[in-house]
């Protein structure tokens, strides 16, 4: 008699309401934060490219564009989300799908005073009631042993904006299709693929060192011991020796003796060897689609597609890979982060520093802060080349002739019924156009002010400024000496509000009280030109 052994298979994650334990399994056994966790520790692939994502999500670090004018905000801001939580944060949201925190108040419910991070993998959702609303988060160091007195799990309220607690619990989490209690992490399709390759790894280090061969039979010389003896049999050999651990598969044959002892057979496989390289290189490649990965050498990884292998190839993954996945993960945390902040009245505009990769600084880092107007939500009322006293003007006109009920988030220039950008004009280049406008035009974004005078002081542009400088004012010389570009700003008005019209807009902008001139300070009307029409050509380096 013969029977083959089959190795355990990969299940996909079970969400269960217990109302008995009055928490929410997740995976088999309540455990499937603990899969995800194996996946990350086996898959060297998937270990990378957690670790680069989660880096790439926090960048630099917060900063903020208000940091100079609200001192006192940006110290809240910087005390209340630390670096280390930051990252911890960023971590638990790629690997396991979404972040937990610990909101804890001062002793009069009044203020946050500390936002902390705990780990997910320790918590589990309360049942959520009638209405879907979860009010209870439950605690333990160690869910599989549960039934003892230290881990036995605790319950804590979540957080909730009209109740204030001592302590509560805010999960942060994206949205994700069939997915309520718990999202399922971004790269699910790939987990498959990152236990093939841990698998494959394990296999060949241990059939190295002391495993069976890639298939074995082993022979029992003394009979058929009964169906009951044989499984308990089989059970002992496969606690002991399955799996890759041991490499493989094995057969076991139970004969009367050893006279009559099953022939022993190599149960050998063609090309085993190229078998396992496809499905290494199979297992990478997939880890990579998964996580929507761009090019590979973002996280150390080099594989023989050669995609990413040149320079402009990096920078144009780089954008790629910004936008289309970093992106939602920043989205995601600024929320969080201005939401709370929000609940101080601070409001602070707040964002990451990207750091881009050490094979290429990018020139065209104002470019990529540009933004593209929701024309759904804004309506186009007002646009003219830029000057200084008519900007001073009209932000006189905007901020104090229509009073904002909320807070401006965006741009000082910003009010709740109005957004001032400004766009590199003219939207045309010719041959020999500089990089730097080529890339300012095809962008076909708009910008706020503050981002533009910033970009005064990177190297953005290089070897336009002062003596061959790196940096200059991008707001007076746009392009640099003998550009044909200048700046245009453009008004919107928020549509559907029950304010004020958007003919009223246009009237209100157009308004030139006889007084506000003379009260206005003189400044330099550079900014309303084309640098081929300044001084020089606009050559700052030449004398």
């Amino acid at each position: 008699m013969i029977e083959f052994v089959t190795l355990s298979n990969y299940t996909s994650p079970s969400i269960t309401e217990n109302p008995q334990k009055k928490w929410v399994e997740y995976g088999e056994g309540n455990n499937y934060f603990e899969y995800l966790l194996d996946r990350y520790r086996g898959s060297p692939t998937n270990h990378a490219i957690i670790n680069g994502v989660a880096d790439s999500i926090i960048g630099n670090g917060l900063t903020s564009a208000d940091a100079a004018n609200k001192p006192q905000d940006y110290m809240l801001l910087k005390r209340l989300f630390k670096d280390d939580d930051l990252r911890r944060w960023a971590f638990d949201l790629k690997c396991y799908g979404f972040y937990v925190q610990q909101i804890i108040m001062d002793e009069a419910l009044e203020n946050i005073v500390e936002v902390k991070y705990t780990p997910v993998q320790n918590w589990r959702s309360g049942i959520a009631d009638e209405e879907g609303n979860i009010d209870t988060m439950w605690y333990s160091d160690d869910w599989m042993q549960t039934n003892k007195k230290q881990y036995k799990p605790q319950d804590f309220p979540t957080y909730n904006h009209s109740i204030k607690r001592p302590l509560s619990i805010l999960a942060v989490k994206p949205y994700r299709s069939g997915s309520f209690y718990y999202p399922s992490v971004d790269y699910q399709g790939a987990l498959q693929y990152a236990h093939i390759e841990e698998e494959i790894s394990n296999f060949h280090l241990n059939n190295i060192m002391n495993g069976l061969s890639p298939a074995m039979l082993v022979n029992f010389n003394n009979g058929d011991p009964g169906e009951e003896k044989r499984k308990d049999m089989e059970r002992n050999i496969q606690n002991k020796w399955g799996g890759t651990s041991n490499a493989g598969k094995y057969v076991l044959a139970f004969n009367d003796s050893k006279e009559e002892a099953a022939t022993i057979e190599p149960v050998a496989q063609p090309d085993l060897d190229k078998q396992y390289q496809f499905l290494s290189e199979e297992s990478t490649k997939k880890i990579m689609v998964g996580h929507r990965i761009t090019s590979p050498l973002f996280f150390g990884i080099r594989d023989s597609s050669g995609l990413g292998s040149n320079a402009d190839e990096i920078k144009n993954a780089w954008l790629l890979y910004e936008r289309t996945v970093l992106k939602s993960y920043r989205i995601l945390m600024l929320n969080n982060i201005t939401f709370l902040l929000g609940e101080q009245k601070n409001f602070l505009d707040v964002g990451f520093e990207s750091n881009t990769p050490i094979e290429f600084e990018m020139s065209n880092e104002l470019y990529l802060q540009g933004e593209e107007i929701d024309l759904e939500e804004w309506e186009l009322v007002h646009e003219q080349e830029v000057n200084y006293d008519e900007d001073d003007r009209m932000d006189r006109i905007l901020l104090a002739s229509v009073p904002s009920s909320s807070p401006t988030t965006k741009s000082e220039q910003d009010t709740d019924l109005f957004k001032v950008r400004y766009v590199y004009s003219p939207g045309t280049t010719s041959f020999n156009t500089r990089e730097f406008c080529k890339k300012m035009v095809s962008a076909k974004k708009v910008y706020r002010k503050e981002d533009i005078i910033a970009a005064g002081d990177k190297p953005v542009n290089r070897g336009w400024g002062l003596n061959g400088a790196d940096t200059y004012s991008i707001w007076l010389y746009k392009g640099g000496g003998n550009c044909h570009h200048f700046w245009m700003r453009q008004t919107y008005v928020r549509k559907n509000n029950k304010r004020i019209s958007v003919n009223e807009a246009r009237r209100m902008i157009l308004q030139q009280p006889p007084d506000e001139r003379e009260r206005l300070p003189v400044n330099d009307t550079d900014v309303a030109k084309r640098p081929t029409d300044m001084p020089k050509h606009g050559f700052v380096n030449k004398n």
